[in-house]
């Protein structure tokens, strides 16, 4: 199947832009629309975004895995669905696959509704932490602070079902400092895991890619 057009769901506090701009090197030549999850709780947004952006491809990151897992009832049965560093459950808690204590969670949380200046450092070391390799101007392009504690609040909250993930290419890295991979293996039988990658989209994307050539020249 030729991948003329993706729709992708951004991970978190991520800028829109430069996910698009990974996406592009993975798969040349297509055309990419990015969506960030704005009230990822709202069933009636993401069937609206979803029906609005038709795609041959989608693909959740993080944060836009789970979205995707939860609000996957608005997707079209025939389009080639990925999720990148798959969530179920981001907390440790959920006992799915995620590694973050909720107290460490909370504590994110109230950097972020402290103000401006302590929210972007907080920012900083979470780009560092998951090797999320922009420069420090593309911050201007980073959702507002509001957005982004209701992505929080959703990453504490949401849990989805081991059967959300049947009709998905799943991809993983191994080192991921979010995820345990091997866990989420039990959850997502044919999860791709990429030795010595992290959490970054940019090889998940790549592995992607190579994985669904590896299935078109099966046919």
């Amino acid at each position: 199947m030729e991948i003329k057009n993706i729709t992708a769901i951004c991970g978190w506090a991520l800028p829109p832009s430069w996910f698009s701009e990974q996406i592009q090197l993975a798969f040349p030549g297509s055309r990419v629309k990015t969506l960030y999850p704005i009230n990822p709780f709202c069933a009636e947004s993401a069937r609206k975004a979803l029906r609005e952006n038709p795609a041959d491809l989608y693909i959740g990151y993080s944060l836009g895995s789970l979205w995707l897992f939860m609000h996957q009832q608005y997707l079209p049965s025939s389009a080639l669905k990925a999720a990148l560093a798959p969530i179920l459950s981001f907390t440790h808690e959920g006992e799915r696959g995620g590694k973050t204590p909720k107290t460490k969670l909370k504590y994110f949380l109230r950097l972020l509704e402290r103000g401006l200046e302590t929210g972007q450092a907080a920012l900083k070391d979470f780009y560092s932490v998951c090797s999320a390799p922009f420069p420090d101007d593309r911050l201007i392009e980073v959702p507002q602070r509001g957005v982004l504690i209701k992505g929080l609040e959703f990453l504490e909250s949401a849990l989805a079902p081991p059967s959300s993930t049947r009709d998905f290419i799943s991809v993983s890295g191994e080192k991921d400092i979010f995820l345990d991979s091997e866990i989420l293996r039990r959850y997502i039988p044919g999860l791709l895991i990429e030795k010595a990658v992290g959490h970054s989209p940019g090889p998940l994307l790549m592995r992607l890619a190579k994985e669904l050539k590896r299935r078109n020249d099966l046919l």
